[in-house]
């Protein structure tokens, strides 16, 4: 009954690479204006959101993101630099995995993709990691507090600054 279950690492996911990743600072280090964990965890309350919502719009209402063929009449039409809905769902996606793996919290990856990327309802999730109320509560803390910190550090918080980006 002592004896720990072995953990199986989760399988990669195919997220896009993040073009000139930021370098990361060392376990324990505070992210500047950032001071407690209740405030990383507030930008992660924030960011995921907004991913919540732009997952809405691109995964259930595809004809909102689909590009005009008329666009790409000749030479004149000239790609924007801005950061898009699809771009903010992927950099959010691979922060997170990042940092959890970082981290060595290989368990907490699976969670954090099938509630927060995935959005699966967190009866089945609980129930499929095998978690009791208080394991969940200890998990999802954890879980945003890292990750937080990391969308902190890599500019995707606030997200009104990530999508003016480029627009300057």
């Amino acid at each position: 009954m002592g004896q720990a279950l072995e953990e199986q690492a989760p399988q990669p996911v195919d997220l896009r690479e993040s073009p000139n990743h930021p370098a990361m600072p060392p376990r324990g280090v505070r992210v500047s204006g950032y001071q407690s964990a209740s405030d990383v965890q507030l930008a992660f309350d924030d960011c995921h959101e907004k991913y919540r919502a732009c997952y809405e719009i691109c995964f259930h209402a595809r004809h909102l993101c689909a590009v005009d063929a008329a666009a790409f009449r000749g030479n004149s039409w000239k790609p924007d630099r801005k950061p898009r809905m699809e771009d903010f769902i992927a950099d959010f996606a691979r922060a997170g995995q990042e940092a959890l793996e970082r981290e060595g919290q290989h368990s907490q990856v699976v969670l954090f993709k099938l509630y927060y990327v995935s959005l699966a309802p967190y009866e089945r999730v609980r129930l499929f990691l095998g978690l009791g109320e208080m394991g969940w509560v200890r998990w999802t803390e954890n879980i945003r507090k890292v990750v937080g910190a990391e969308l902190v550090l890599r500019g995707i918080y606030p997200a009104r600054k990530y999508f003016e980006e480029f627009s300057r």
